[in-house]
């Protein structure tokens, strides 16, 4: 997005000010709260706790995955993209450290499939 803004700068497709003009405070105060929740509840262990759920429940790999997808669908139902994506990107990081079997590749879908649910 930043080298967008830049290119139509940098062309004059529009002006500084319009582009200024363009932010919304709304949207970047929101922001700024959901960065600042998902931070503390990070900070506090508690992403930690919830996160500690799952893996004790399941007993196998494809346990696992149908366990996060209907999670992920739940959660993303009721949380906006931009907060899902701060809360579960950090989930998924520490589903990598608690489940000893979760391959890279998991761990990267799920890591893939946290930030497709944020656009």
């Amino acid at each position: 997005m930043l080298c967008g803004a830049i290119g139509v700068l940098i062309t004059g497709q529009i002006t500084p000010y319009e582009a200024a003009k363009a932010i919304n405070m709304d949207v970047m105060l929101f922001l700024l709260g959901v960065f600042i929740i998902g931070g503390t509840l990070e900070e506090s262990g508690y992403i930690m706790q919830i996160s500690n759920i799952i893996p004790r429940k399941v007993k196998s790999m494809n346990q696992l995955i149908i366990a996060l997808i209907f999670v992920i669908g739940f959660t993303s139902a009721f949380l906006m993209n931009d907060t899902m994506a701060i809360i579960g990107v950090p989930s998924s990081y520490i589903f990598q450290k608690i489940i000893e079997y979760l391959p890279n590749c998991l761990y990267s879908l799920l890591h893939s499939l946290l930030q497709q649910v944020a656009l």
